[in-house]
């Protein structure tokens, strides 16, 4: 029997009411810091001194290091921990340890690989390491004012970012400090005293900037610059970011402070013009760092837990055409079909997306879609 498959764009329905759940709990529900997603098939996180591995998107973990990982190479395969005030890099290959250098009085965060050099940010100082860790230097020390620094990136321009805080002492402003000689020397700070929590930066260069606070206006911000860092632009305010993260495709995702009157995460898909709050399925609490697997899935290491984005958040095929101009429906095809028939869209934005089929007299048939989805192109099957 053949069957006949009448479609029209009153089939794409966008109904908030319908979504489903954009975030998922995974099975690591305590307090949680850091996230790394260097490949697709595995998932770190630092839970106390311990580094945890998930091989399964995290429905399940295993204790992977007895210390905590502050960076993984591209390879997946070097670690970089600590033991007491020792730094050590792990090869997973050959599971050997190599000591690199004694990070006393440094209070190590979180260390960065650049193409010519290490930077390792402590707690008030960066240090600078090259390639084989055989020279490492101290190159910026806000130590004497009581700043915490928080973050820091790199632009497209090859210019150096630390943001800081600074609670303690009006006197010491904190902000975003540049430097335009790969950290040897660097400015007074841009944005002088806001408390600077996450930076990122996307693939034309934009550099954004997220804030929790203020010396007298209280509030945070989320501050753009489309010129290297020479001007400052506010996109959010009323924001307290903790942790940003952008995708291959640009599209931002700001975690929270759940002190702040928000919960979730503050997503744009348009360089920051418009943001919309993605709390589908979030439990609530402090997103203290955001990971991007190189699929797109996006993952929140959060007081309440781990979490991770149900769908991936890119995904399309860069070899197809994905700039779509309108919420497009096509005409399934084959059409007529006998057993089985595929329906093309396209989404401008994410959206919440239901398709229901209807046969000719107006009747219910089957429910296809109904879900929230990000920006591009889709297809599903219909079976008769």
């Amino acid at each position: 029997m053949k069957y006949l498959l009448m479609l029209s764009l009153i089939s794409l329905l966008f109904l908030n009411a319908k979504a489903e759940d954009f975030w998922m709990r995974t099975n690591f529900t305590e307090t949680t810091y850091d996230v790394f997603c260097p490949n697709n098939d595995e998932v770190f996180i630092v839970f106390g001194s311990d580094t945890y591995l998930s091989h399964d998107m995290g429905s399940s973990w295993d204790k992977f290091l007895d210390y905590r990982t502050y960076y993984i190479n591209n390879t997946s395969e070097e670690f970089y921990t600590s033991y007491w005030d020792s730094l050590f890099v792990f090869n997973r290959n050959t599971e050997t340890w190599n000591f690199l250098y004694d990070v006393t009085g440094v209070g190590i965060i979180r260390i960065y690989g650049l193409d010519d050099n290490f930077i390792i940010r402590g707690y008030s100082k960066l240090l600078k390491s090259d390639l084989d860790w055989s020279n490492i230097y101290t190159v910026f020390d806000v130590e004497h004012g009581g700043e915490e620094l928080t973050c820091f990136v790199v632009d497209s321009a090859g210019t150096y970012y630390t943001g800081s805080t600074d609670f303690m002492n009006i006197d010491d402003p904190g902000g975003v400090y540049k430097s335009y000689d790969n950290g040897e020397t660097w400015t007074y700070p841009d944005l002088p005293e806001h408390f600077v929590r996450a930076m990122s930066v996307d693939s034309e260069g934009r550099i954004f900037v997220g804030t929790c606070g203020h010396y007298t206006d209280g509030t945070g911000h989320v501050f753009r610059s489309e010129d290297n860092g020479d001007t400052w632009e506010t996109v959010a305010y009323g924001t307290y970011v903790l942790s940003m993260s952008i995708n291959s495709d640009d599209e931002i995702f700001i975690g929270l402070d759940s002190d702040g009157g928000y919960g979730g995460v503050a997503y744009s898909e348009d360089h920051g013009e418009t943001w919309s709050l993605l709390d589908q399925g979030f439990l609530g609490g402090d997103i203290f760092d955001i990971a991007i697997s190189p699929d797109g899935y996006v993952y929140l290491a959060t007081r309440t837990g781990v979490y991770r984005s149900i769908n991936s958040t890119t995904g399309i095929d860069d070899s197809d055409e994905l700039f779509v101009v309108s919420y497009e429906l096509e005409q399934n095809y084959p059409n007529p079909f006998n057993n089985e028939t595929s329906i093309e869209y396209a989404l401008q934005n994410m959206s919440e997306v239901e398709i229901n089929i209807f046969n000719s007299t107006g009747q219910f048939v089957q429910n296809l879609i109904n879900e929230r989805q990000m920006k591009g192109k889709y297809s599903v099957s219909f079976k008769a």
